[in-house]
């Protein structure tokens, strides 16, 4: 119906006009749970008033909507009521074909053909009847984002050159209002999965990216390192596909770690291509000790990495839980060891790329407890220890493999391998070796249920490199 939305007086003026708040009351309805979608119940048959209720109104950057809450908000029976309310003078074949353009049957249908986000906005803004000029002009979801001219002409983004006269006679206030909104519903969709892996996206600078910070975590800034700073957060189950992609790897994780660079003069594009370029080559696919970026963000200035929100590193971890006993806790620790080698040995020596004769070995080059994370085995839910951080790893050539000075490879605290205190010392794949053997040491210490020698091996290496 196109009724008036039952909220508050609009308390936004532009150009000495109101703009309706969209601020909903406290009668909200969503969930980050499950499929992310919620059981339509509200009787209410204005639309306007049916999608501000079902918002996400948390996401870490204001309010929004995905394609698909949008399909299940706007299901094609409630848009096909609205548009044959009679003071749109549409007649019954154009509602059909309205419908069939701005919902179509298949969900995955192309933003090229869809019109959904166009008609939530015109929705939102009371111009129902505008749709007509939407289609009648192709102006459909892919031409999202819009930009306005100082001449009050509108552009598409992605069409610079193309004017969208749908928008012809509409007041400023309108015009501004769809330009801020349309940030609300044009969110994106990470589609990473087994035949699909490791996506990268950019993101508009006004993009709300669909997610939120974990619940109790609102108030902290983040685990911050020298190159970037991590965030846990929960994505809406409607946003993305990585579940597809957890299961083929084993990992029993529904919460994520959004790891942006810091902004340095050392961390630049090429930096963040170098790390991508990095875990798209070696990660969960090909080793399960390894970590798995399940997708690499780019907005304005801002670069960034998705991964599995482990439930802890080790240097956490083995101050906080209990090593295993008896038998089974021996095996574990066995499975852990060869599996964190193991995934050394993959990243030594990378078989699985391929390369041929002009093969490259790599190097991790940060091996130390921080950047070893505990997951749970989604078949047998024990933990599981995995490799992260390639922000230092480098693949180098069989002749460069072991010709690297060390004075341009940062040592690891407390894990200081000698070639580090030569003189025109050379550092090799020997470096992870070193370093992946003081982490043994720590974590066979733990095992044997002594912290306090753990925690002064740790001292006594760091008192070390520091006098190095």
């Amino acid at each position: 119906m196109a009724t008036s939305p039952s909220l508050k007086p609009p308390k936004i003026f532009v150009n000495d006009s109101p703009v309706q708040d969209t601020k909903k009351s406290n009668n909200t309805d969503y969930k980050y749970e499950g499929n992310g979608l919620v059981p339509i119940r509200s009787t209410e048959k204005d639309l306007g008033a049916l999608l501000r209720i079902h918002c996400v109104e948390d996401g870490i950057d204001g309010e929004f909507w995905t394609h698909a809450l949008l399909r299940h908000i706007l299901s094609r029976d409630r848009i096909k009521d609205e548009l044959m309310q009679p003071e749109y003078g549409f007649t019954k074949d154009q509602v059909t074909e309205y419908v069939s353009k701005i919902h179509p049957r298949s969900a995955n249908a192309s933003s090229k053909t869809t019109y959904i986000k166009v008609f939530a906005l015109l929705v939102l803004i009371e111009k129902i009847q505008d749709i007509a000029r939407f289609i009648r002009d192709e102006t459909c979801d892919d031409v999202l984002p819009i930009v306005i001219s100082q001449g009050r002409n509108v552009y598409s983004s992605k069409e610079g050159n193309r004017h969208l006269s749908c928008f012809s006679g509409w007041k400023t206030h309108e015009l501004e209002y769809f330009e801020t909104r349309q940030w609300w519903v044009d969110t994106p969709y990470f589609d990473s999965t087994v035949n699909k892996p490791l996506t990268e996206i950019t993101l508009d600078r006004g993009t709300h990216k669909p997610w939120r910070r974990l619940r109790g975590d609102e108030q902290h800034d983040g685990s911050e390192g020298a190159y970037g700073i991590v965030i846990p957060v929960e994505i809406h189950p409607t946003a993305h596909s990585f579940q597809e992609l957890l299961r083929g790897i084993k990992l029993d994780c529904t919460m994520f770690a959004v790891k942006t660079l810091n902004k340095t003069p050392s961390n630049t594009k090429q930096t963040f291509l170098a790390e991508w370029q990095m875990l798209k080559q070696f990660n969960g696919l090909c080793h399960p000790h390894l970590v798995t970026a399940l997708s690499a963000v780019t907005q304005d200035d801002k670069w960034s990495f998705i991964f599995p929100c482990a439930s802890s590193d080790f240097d956490r971890y083995k101050e906080t839980i209990d090593p295993p006993k008896g038998r089974r806790g021996a095996m574990w620790l066995l499975t852990q060891l060869e599996g964190l080698i193991g995934a050394i040995d993959t990243i030594h020596d990378p078989r699985h790329l391929n390369l041929g004769p002009q093969g490259k070995y790599g190097r991790h080059g940060d091996i130390k407890c921080d950047n070893i994370l505990c997951f749970k085995n989604s078949e047998t839910t024990d933990d599981v220890l995995v490799i992260s951080d390639f922000g230092l790893s480098k693949l180098n050539s069989d002749k460069s493999r072991s010709n690297i000075p060390n004075a341009t490879v940062p040592p690891v605290p407390g894990y200081r391998p000698p070639e580090c205190d030569i003189e025109g010392g050379k550092v090799s794949r020997a470096f992870d070796v070193w370093t992946i053997g003081c982490l043994f040491l720590e974590l066979i210490t733990w095992f044997l249920e002594d912290p306090a020698t753990s925690k002064g091996l740790r001292e006594k290496g760091t008192r070390h490199s520091s006098m190095a």
